[in-house]
């Protein structure tokens, strides 16, 4: 029990480690990367998002952060998954994030480990090859091809994990894949529902749905493999678990974001002007097109994570003034 928590401890830190880089990096890659024109059109999109949804809240609707969120994450989803449910890329994907998500508590596991550190190369190769790939698909969606590496991570991996589980991980991936899709399926509905009715009524229900899946895909095997006292149980239950980890934190995710529109209908007036002068400072500075301010998040964000390569980052871009 000490142990798993440690790893989680571990695994939780090394996340959070991973959201900072990614802001750095997105925040470097605008400061040395877009052109005039992309720098003006995302400057323009953020300033009409906080326009549209500041004007709805002025007309009284208290559903309106609801609405453009659900809009938001819907085409979010249909530009890197496609519109479809079923689908090659849906398929790698749900392979790929499954195939990061165990490669992350391994590694974070091993290293914590001493004794389990000269296996590490496996999962970190597995793991840095599925985060290239999933990067690499979120910022080309419109290049099909890539598809088809979504499925080299998880190829690279099993193929050394395959002989001591036998045919049960074949089982298992089948499983997590129909996991993932009838989550998707879930929450395509789900956000829908709420662009062309926003309630609070939809909101609760989703939220509901939501915790219904969590315990099905989460609880459930975990639980089953502690009942049935098997080898062949536990090895299904937490592989299963495990698998869908990805899909679990997803899940939690909308599940918070509900529950922050919910409260955000409680305490409407208060909520949204807090919100308002975080967008704000975003239009009327227009961070986005000024190179130096995205250059000087992106030295924050890295010198959290490791405070020398900030330092070298930081001097390579004084070359560039």
């Amino acid at each position: 029990m000490e142990l798993c928590l440690i790893t989680l401890a571990g695994m939780a830190h090394a996340l959070a480690k991973i959201l900072v880089c990614a802001i750095g990096a997105v925040a470097l890659y605008c400061a040395l990367f877009l052109y005039e024109d992309q720098e003006r059109r995302i400057q323009n999109r953020i300033e009409q998002l906080w326009i549209e949804i500041d004007e709805k809240r002025l007309t009284g609707n208290p559903f309106a952060l609801a609405t453009k969120s659900a809009g938001v994450i819907g085409r979010g989803l249909d530009k890197v998954l496609g519109a479809g449910i079923l689908s090659l890329r849906v398929v790698g994907m749900s392979v790929c994030m499954s195939t990061v998500t165990v490669c992350l508590v391994l590694v974070t596991g091993m290293l914590i480990d001493p004794g389990s550190r000269n296996r590490v190369m496996v999962p970190l190769m597995s793991l840095s090859l599925g985060l290239a790939t999933v990067v690499g698909v979120i910022v080309r969606p419109q290049s099909r091809p890539r598809d088809i590496f979504l499925f080299v991570p998880a190829s690279y991996f099993f193929a050394f994990v395959l002989r001591p589980v036998g045919w049960l991980l074949p089982l298992i991936i089948l499983l997590s894949i129909g996991s993932d899709i009838l989550f998707l399926c879930v929450l395509r509905i789900s956000l829908r529902q709420l662009v062309l009715a926003s309630k609070a009524l939809w909101i609760w229900a989703a939220i509901l749905v939501q915790i219904t899946f969590l315990v099905v895909i989460g609880f459930a095997p975990v639980y089953w493999g502690n009942v049935r006292h098997s080898a062949v149980a536990e090895n299904f239950g937490f592989g299963l678990a495990g698998l869908n980890l990805s899909t679990i934190l997803l899940s939690v995710s909308f599940v918070t974001l509900l529950v922050f529109l919910c409260v955000h209908r409680v305490i409407h007036k208060y909520l949204w002007p807090i919100l308002a002068r975080l967008f704000y400072p975003i239009a009327r500075y227009r961070i986005i097109i000024n190179r130096k301010a995205m250059a000087g998040i992106s030295i924050a964000c890295f010198a959290v994570v490791s405070p020398p390569f900030a330092e070298l980052l930081k001097k390579a871009l004084e070359w560039f003034k």
